[in-house]
């Protein structure tokens, strides 16, 4: 016997149920499920239901069926993984620790300030970008650019993109980062991350005589240029450091 909980509280008349089965059976064994997307803790009120969930059916159910693909009856066994699939779904759209709802339960006040908060700070940043964007001038670099934005979502930050088409091999990626903690400018390879490709950008930045450092970034190359600024540096500032590497990408000096 099966109950089956998706998104409901186990209240049902399992006294009940137990009764009826127990008449059902006439004396033969029988076994109760209380099968459900969340754990549910046993309980003397379950009279005989066990609670298992889903994952922990699926755990038991999905190594059985590679000996049943060539004998089952279709569209049976593609309703099942579809059923499963979904299942699954719903587990992970649901999933939410204990510990961590408790806080947002506690804290709802001020969690909610703060990403007033945080909000202010994304359209600030972005409206210092394209303020950014039309100080600067691709053009004196001589090669094709495309520029764009990047807002990652689970970082407090806002991207300012400039692709640089060196040759239809090399691209170079510029990514003026704005973040809480200052402007970064950032170098990488726009095409894929080949050896062959990170030498080709290093020597030609060297032939530009560009100076540029290594990037910690957990497994992505990067290439830092320039001085790192705070926030509310002047805008001016911040384009005229843009500016000199559009300069130094022609193999033009400040001064030319």
């Amino acid at each position: 016997a099966i109950e089956n909980k998706i998104d409901h509280t186990a209240i049902n008349p399992f006294a009940e149920y137990h009764a009826e089965l127990k008449k059902l059976s006439a004396g033969r064994p029988w076994v109760g499920v209380l099968l459900s997307l969340r754990s549910i803790a046993p309980s003397p009120t379950f009279h005989g239901f066990r609670p298992v969930t889903y994952a922990t059916y699926f755990e038991v159910l999905a190594p059985l069926l590679g000996g049943v693909l060539l004998t089952a009856r279709e569209p049976y066994l593609t309703f099942l993984r579809d059923f499963m699939r979904t299942i699954q779904d719903l587990a992970r759209e649901t999933r939410m620790d204990t510990a961590t709802l408790t806080f947002f339960q506690n804290n709802q006040t001020d969690v909610e300030q703060l990403l007033s908060s945080i909000d202010t700070l994304r359209i600030d940043m972005r409206q210092k970008q394209q303020s950014l964007k039309t100080l600067i001038d691709t053009s004196v670099c001589g090669m094709k650019v495309i520029v764009g934005f990047n807002r990652p979502t689970a970082l407090l930050s806002d991207i300012l993109v400039y692709t640089v088409e060196i040759t239809n091999e090399l691209h170079i990626n510029i990514l003026v980062h704005l973040k809480p903690t200052g402007w970064h400018i950032n170098l990488y390879h726009a095409l894929g991350d080949q050896q062959w490709r990170r030498q080709a950008i290093e020597a030609f930045l060297q032939e530009r005589h560009i100076a540029v450092r290594p990037r910690n970034y957990p497994h992505v190359w990067r290439l830092g240029y320039g001085s790192d600024l705070p926030y509310d540096a002047p805008l001016s500032q911040v384009q005229e450091t843009v500016q000199e590497l559009f300069r130094q990408l022609a193999g033009l000096s400040h001064e030319g």
